[in-house]
């Protein structure tokens, strides 16, 4: 059972289906132009949705930026090099929510990259972390303000070691102007 949270256009969806041909894949992607393109060849057993994941459930205002890769709930930081271009309201669930809703009592691997929202992804999974219903959780770590009240790395890393998850490897490590920008982080319980 695989989450893939902010999904974009599909490339860790073509990824997870490489990897495990058989599993179960959830996707979620809000931006309509990104899901589109997500959509394309999905196989049996892939549940690709076009709303957010967040920690309740809500509907929020969705800022759309020049480059698509950027597209987040948050406005622009002061080291953002792109800008919000239009918006549009999506619907947001909490993953316990959408668990509970589907009868889904764990999750293998959950994958978040939400440009700088994954804390409030997270928090949306709390029932499921504290409960440990999630073996691996793959997580974008944003270092650089490239988005206002984005949510702060290490506070993040903290709390998810504070449920008892640890720390197995930074990778795809992000410089930017001589500091480290971005990175992916995953942790396992």
């Amino acid at each position: 059972m695989i989450f893939d949270i902010g999904a974009n256009e599909g490339q860790s969806l073509k990824l997870f289906t490489t990897l495990f041909p058989r599993s179960e894949i959830h996707a979620f992607e809000p931006d309509p132009a990104a899901f589109a393109l997500a959509s394309r060849g999905v196989r049996p057993g892939v549940h690709l949705h076009p709303f957010a994941m967040g920690e309740t459930d809500s509907e929020m205002q969705f800022n759309h930026y020049t480059g698509s890769d950027m597209s987040s709930f948050l406005e622009p930081g002061r080291e953002s090099w792109s800008r919000v271009e239009s918006q549009h309201t999506v619907t947001v669930r909490s993953v316990d929510s959408y668990c509970a809703e589907h009868g889904i009592d764990e999750i293998d691997i959950l994958k978040s990259d939400t440009q700088g929202f994954d804390g409030a992804v997270l928090r949306g999974a709390r029932r499921m972390l504290e409960a440990k219903k999630i073996g691996l959780i793959k997580v974008e770590l944003t270092f650089m303000e490239l988005y206002q009240q984005q949510q702060d790395p290490l506070e993040l890393l903290k709390w998810l070691v504070g449920l008892d998850y640890r720390i197995l490897s930074f990778y795809d490590q992000q410089h930017r102007n001589g500091a480290l920008g971005w990175m992916d982080a995953m942790l396992v319980r």
